[in-house]
């Protein structure tokens, strides 16, 4: 028991004895501690007296910069302001140039024709000649020219009038189609028998951005086809969408390229300009006309195989100006036997849809020796044809040729004959005058102009080879339905015209 208190009460001595030790220690810790703490105070005051020049040296460069970036403004506007006044002074010279220049021009040219006119020898008329042509070539670039200095101008507005579709169309047709010949290209115009003839909208700029087109597919097509395409895209009550597309089998142009075509001087090959000729601004006109029309002038091409520009258009028109609302026209026709012979499938298929239109009785048929054969085979039934309507350049034999049989043999039941085309070709219709031909049109050919036709046709006797103004040209067809329009909208007595009155003169 003396032992174990002994042991208990030494056991309490000992810390106590050891206690002085530990304090030192703690102390020692403690002062350890506080010098680490004046130590980490001190390298944070270093480090934030360094960054505290850092910052006063970033300030000072970003100062630097505010500074160049207001002077860069500065500059910015005044070259913005410079660069304004400098495209204002060049649409100007284009503007005055181009006046200057095409006055003096049309003198040249003026005289040019007068030279042509009077007599001269074939040397004398071929320079001249080249003469005409070098300045219809200068006199288009300096009204391409005049056109982009008023589109950049914003002084270019679109002449809003009624017009003839058909006739504006086959007027801008009617001047590349001699050129495709020349070159030996197959030439087609192909218009939807449901686009409607009568509408409102600007026909100069239309002319303008088809003329474009078509002169850009003559440049670089050397072999195959050119198509000019036009059809309803959405008919409204006061309006309709209309979508234009020029297609070619030319070089055509890489895809990498397709949007530089549409930027002015510019062209999808440096090389062009050297083979093709151009100086590369009048895709970017029809461009700017197209977007003013409200629609996107587009491209589909590839290298090789072709191109086809085509967009839309929106134009006024009055519905009640179809052929199908004519019920004196319709009842003449009506059940009408007509024959369609015509190589191309399309053209053969969109002549059928017209006769249906306007109710006539039709078969087709693809070449001159099943042509004949319906029609002697219509004649044996006691039905025969009354019209054929044969195209000019039949496969297996002419249309002049088939024409002259017809008129000739009586088993075919002489019927009158009607030929169409679409490259009108000089002489054609002297040859249609001598195989008996009633008529000759050349497309683009709506319903109106069709029906129109057939009317004179059928009311007409057949003609001569002699009677030279007895043959039926789409020129005479619509001085026909000119007369028509006029007679029907004139206005009664004491009445003031009509808007629809305006129009029924065709501009020439």
């Amino acid at each position: 028991m003396l032992l174990d208190a002994w042991m208990e009460s030494a056991m309490v001595v000992q810390p106590l004895a050891m206690a002085p030790a530990g304090w030192v220690g703690l102390a020692c810790a403690a002062v350890a501690v506080a010098g680490a703490a004046v130590a980490a105070v001190w390298v944070t005051r270093r480090r934030l007296a360094r960054s505290r020049a850092e910052l006063r040296q970033v300030r000072g460069r970003v100062n630097v910069l505010v500074q160049d970036l207001e002077r860069a403004k500065r500059r910015t506007r005044t070259l913005a302001v410079m660069a304004k006044s400098a495209k204002a002074v060049r649409n100007e010279f284009l503007s005055s140039i181009s006046h200057e220049v095409r006055t003096p021009m049309n003198t040249i040219m003026g005289m040019t024709d007068l030279a042509l006119s009077a007599a001269v020898d074939a040397r004398q008329q071929r320079y001249l000649e080249r003469v005409r042509a070098a300045g219809d070539t200068l006199l288009g670039l300096l009204n391409d020219l005049l056109d982009l200095s008023k589109i950049h101008a914003r002084r270019l507005r679109l002449d809003v009038q009624d017009f003839h579709l058909r006739d504006c169309v086959a007027d801008v047709v009617g001047r590349y189609r001699v050129r495709a010949e020349q070159k030996g290209l197959d030439f087609a115009c192909d218009l939807a028998p449901d686009v409607p003839d009568a509408v409102v909208g600007d026909p100069g700029r239309l002319r303008q951005v088809l003329g474009v087109l078509l002169s850009n597919a003559l440049k670089f097509t050397d072999e195959g086809r050119i198509t000019v395409r036009v059809a309803v895209e959405e008919r409204g009550e006061t309006d309709l969408l209309l979508r234009f597309a020029v297609a070619d089998t030319g070089i055509g142009v890489p895809a990498g390229m397709q949007e530089a075509v549409f930027e002015a001087f510019r062209q999808a090959d440096g090389s062009v300009t050297r083979v093709h000729g151009g100086c590369g601004i009048g895709l970017a006109i029809a461009s700017e006309l197209v977007a003013m029309m409200g629609s996107e002038l587009c491209l589909e091409s590839r290298p090789g195989e072709g191109s086809t520009f085509q967009f839309t258009a929106r134009f006024g028109w009055r519905c009640e100006q179809d052929v199908p609302q004519r019920p004196g026209m319709l009842s003449a026709l009506s059940g009408l036997r007509v024959l369609v012979v015509h190589g191309e499938r399309e053209m053969r298929e969109r002549l059928v849809g017209m006769l249906a239109l306007v109710s006539a009785d039709v078969l087709a048929t693809e070449d001159a020796l099943s042509g004949r054969a319906a029609l002697e085979q219509a004649r044996a039934d006691g039905r025969p044809f009354r019209v054929a309507v044969l195209d000019a350049h039949l496969p297996g034999g002419t249309a002049f040729d088939l024409a002259r049989a017809l008129s000739e043999d009586a088993s075919c039941g002489r019927p009158k004959v009607l030929v169409v085309t679409h490259a009108g070709t000089r002489g054609e219709a002297a040859r249609c005058r001598e195989a008996g031909a009633s008529a000759y049109l050349t497309f683009p050919v709506g319903i109106d102009d069709l029906a129109w036709c057939l009317r004179m046709v059928l009311d007409r006797p057949r003609p001569h080879a002699a009677a030279a103004s007895d043959l039926i040209t789409i020129h005479r067809v619509r001085e026909k339905t000119d007369a028509a329009e006029a007679a029907t909208s004139a206005p009664a007595a004491g009445e003031r015209p009509t808007h629809g009155a305006a129009h029924a003169g065709r501009p020439h």
